[in-house]
């Protein structure tokens, strides 16, 4: 229906709604900031950013957790092409532009996967709309990997129904390239999700076409699909060895804690939102009181496009009951789809249900992830797709027109009673009422629209579309704060005290952190709170994890998923430990700063440097610096024994280092101690010099990230990098004056870009000849 619906009212009706929504990031000069936008990824993206501009690769970071690796870090998504705009564009604005850019990109790519379910243009903005200003993606601006990634799910749908239905290999090839692109997006969750659900989706749709076409097709299917996600990988490499590789060295090496795996489980009671998306509250009105986040299980794609849904299903029932198969050629995925949506959403209920914990167990990736309520992403996909295919479907009829009557009727009945509620019912809460009113004006609204319903006429779709894009840009506004650009600001009073001291790192405890972060004041749940600068500056003069790194102040904190496993072990036992020996172990980490609440005690005696309503800075007495030389070492080949050692206060790492294996060159104790003043550290992207005068000779030791990747050449002779004092870096130094050289050169970035340029190469070989041939 409605072909006459032209190419530009569809560019039109997919690119308004979203700049509505987003006005405030594209023409308002306001900024993402709230939560990760500042805590994580504009520090991460902002110097990798600089490092790229120096003429140099951003491989490690120098200023989280003693030193970690930047690109290996999958949410920095240094590789994914969309982020080349980083390079032009302050760092600040393009957080807001890409993230735009990605809920444009989501209702194109779901319209691309409409027409190629052959739905009329008409029905495919439908699900365009519902698909990307859906609750999922708007809730979720500001987690850019997440915003990023999303988009990519209808694209990979799209292009595995082009793969069945054209098996051929330029198919192939095309779903391997965006299975790529959306990993190199920064957000394995949803891809692992996404891979299961075009999986599971190219092997139905096949078993369907071989039942007309034959059981060889069938398999040609599963050989082309076999070699997208190969290609897939291959254009991926450059990310997946290194970010594997940081995997198999982090705090997740062995898997989730069952209970942190199982946070931010979809909580039954939020099916409602999925009619009344405010049911329980909205944090941009400061009256959310529903379980865990608001964000986390937001899966609303409108109320219309919902009835457009279940009327698909109904409508495909129906016909499989009379033994027809109908005019519309979608029709044969709506069970598929169904299943889908049906079985993502019991999925995304995580312990609240028998079946996600049997699937963490058994099933390969979906035990390596927080948050299962993440799989509303396929339930997301799987409705906006049944949408379009209902709006397809309509047809004026006697008994469309009996049931939308009925509606009407129930949803003024509805209407009616949640007004009277505020009288009636006094200790009942506002948000269920007002979410209920809402939802009734929506529903009588839809009945109308319906019996409004005029297929040769112009502006019924135009009216359709319209109220669809309103619904959902009421409900999606608000859900991202936006702020001054000022928030970005290089220097704040706390970072300039630390600036103007000796150089060491900072650390601040967990308790702390978490106090002052997800306070009512700054990160509550329930409310975003006020917008302006002031306001927020105090979360920037908090010093949090990762904010540190917009100062260039070099950090023991990381604020990140994925920590190296051995500086994630030190720290946690720091936050167990006692006052004074926590201090000891964090100087040994070069910690020389402890940044702690206001109104914690324990660190009273301390120098103080600096404090503001939040925080106060002490200066740790016990603080080592960066780098030393010992004269002995001692060799513990037991990690835990070793780390034992380190947290006896009988140890003193000024003249005692502590090995897992013994040096190939090992010392005949004849190590001259150094004092740390005559040793002359400098510091690039990726690589670290350090000048030791003469008469000097021992293990060098550098309290920084003991990694995979790092080399060291002593007078520019390559030598051993040893693992030392659990998870630093340490080389034997004969005596005399000698220039050490730590260089960052990490094989899995090596063997995976060889094997990413190698695939696009063969992939744009192929492509042009191809070309060159039709």
């Amino acid at each position: 229906m409605c072909r006459e619906f032209r190419h530009w009212p569809v560019a039109l009706a997919l690119a308004i709604p979203p700049l509505v929504l987003f006005w405030p990031f594209v023409f308002g000069r306001k900024v993402l900031f709230w939560g990760t936008p500042l805590l994580q990824f504009y520090p991460w993206r902002e110097l990798a950013i600089q490092i790229l501009r120096s003429g140099q690769l951003p491989l490690w970071n120098p200023y989280l957790g003693n030193g970690t690796p930047l690109a290996a870090n999958l949410q920095s998504a240094v590789f994914y092409p969309l982020n080349f705009l980083y390079l032009f564009i302050p760092v600040h604005w393009a957080m807001g532009y890409t993230a735009v850019l990605h809920v444009l990109l989501s209702g194109w790519f779901m319209y691309f996967y409409g027409r190629t379910l052959g739905l009329s243009r008409f029905a495919s903005v439908i699900g365009g709309l519902a698909y990307a200003l859906s609750g999922y993606m708007v809730a979720r601006l500001g987690f850019l990997t997440e915003n990023a990634a999303f988009p990519w799910i209808a694209l990979l749908f799209c292009l595995s129904e082009r793969l069945v239905c054209h098996r051929n290999w330029p198919s192939a090839l095309m779903l391997g390239l965006a299975i790529g692109v959306q990993f190199l997006a920064g957000h394995a969750q949803t891809w692992t999700y996404s891979m299961w659900a075009v999986g599971f989706y190219t092997l139905f749709r096949a078993w369907q076409e071989s039942k007309r076409q034959g059981a060889s097709d069938k398999i040609k299917v599963g050989v082309l699909f076999a070699l997208a996600v190969l290609v897939g990988a291959g254009v991926a490499a450059v990310q997946v060895l290194p970010t594997w590789e940081l995997t198999r060295f982090s705090q997740r090496a062995s898997g989730l804690d069952w209970d942190f795996a199982m946070q931010y489980s979809f909580w039954p009671w939020r099916m409602l939102t999925l009619l009344a998306p405010d049911f329980f509250g909205n944090p941009a009105h400061g009256d959310f009181w529903g379980y865990a986040t608001y964000w986390e299980d937001a899966g609303y794609i409108g109320v219309l496009p919902l009835g457009l849904a279940l009327f698909a299903i109904v409508r495909w029932g129906l016909l499989r009951k009379r033994g027809r198969k109908g005019d519309v050629v979608a029709l044969q995925v709506v069970p598929l789809l169904g299943s889908l949506a049906v079985g993502s959403l019991v999925l995304a209920m995580g312990k609240n249900t028998p079946v996600f914990p049997l699937v963490y167990r058994y099933v390969p990736g979906f035990g390596l992830f927080q948050a299962p309520a993440r799989l509303l992403c396929i339930y997301t996909l799987a409705m906006a797709t049944l949408a379009a295919i209902g709006a397809e479907l309509l047809r004026p009829g006697v008994r469309l027109h009996a049931f939308c009557r009925l509606a009407l009727v129930s949803g003024a009945g509805m209407l009616l009673a949640a007004l009277a509620g505020r009288f009636l019912f006094a200790g009942i809460r506002a948000t269920f009422l007002i979410a209920t009113a809402r939802f009734a004006m929506l529903f009588t609204a839809s009945a109308i629209l319906m019996l409004l319903q005029r297929p040769s006429r112009t502006w019924w779709p135009v009216l359709v579309v319209s109220f669809v894009a309103a619904d959902l840009i009421i409900a999606g506004w608000g859900l991202n704060p936006g702020t001054d650009p000022r928030i970005y600001g290089a220097t704040t009073a706390s970072g300039t005290v630390i600036a103007g001291q000796e150089p060491a790192r900072t650390f601040i405890f967990h308790d702390a952190e978490y106090a002052i972060t997800f306070s009512e004041k700054y990160l509550s749940f329930q409310d975003f709170g006020q917008s302006d600068l002031e306001h927020w500056w105090g979360m920037r003069e908090a010093l949090l994890p990762n904010l540190g790194v917009i100062e260039r102040l070099p950090s023991a904190n990381n604020f990140d998923p994925l920590q190296v496993g051995r500086i994630h072990d030190l720290l946690a036992l720091a936050d167990d430990l006692p006052s004074v020996d926590a201090l000891r172990l964090l100087g040994q980490m070069n910690v020389g700063y402890v940044i702690t609440g206001t109104t914690d005690v324990s660190l009273v005696g301390l120098d103080l440097l600096h404090a503001n309503q939040d925080i106060a800075i002490y200066r740790n007495p016990y603080a080592l610096p960066r780098a030393w030389i010992v004269p002995q070492a001692q060799v513990i080949s037991d990690p835990s024994a070793l780390l034992a050692q380190l947290t006896d206060p009988a140890f003193d790492p000024r003249h005692l280092v502590l090995l897992e294996q013994e040096a190939a060159a090992p010392l005949d104790n004849y190590g001259l101690l150094v004092s740390s003043s005559e040793l002359t550290l400098r510091e690039w992207p990726n690589k670290v010099t350090i000048t030791v005068p003469p008469d000097a000779g021992g293990y060098l030791v550098c309290a920084d990230t003991w990694y995979p990747g790092w080399r060291a050449y002593v007078d520019g002779v390559e030598a051993e990098v040893l693992r030392a004092n659990y998870a630093f870096r340490a080389v034997v130094l004969p005596p005399g004056a000698h220039e050490v050289v730590f260089v960052y050169q990490p094989r899995s970035f090596l063997v995976g870009g060889l094997i990413s340029a190698a695939t696009l190469g063969i992939a744009a070989l192929l492509a042009l000849i191809h070309f060159l041939c039709r």
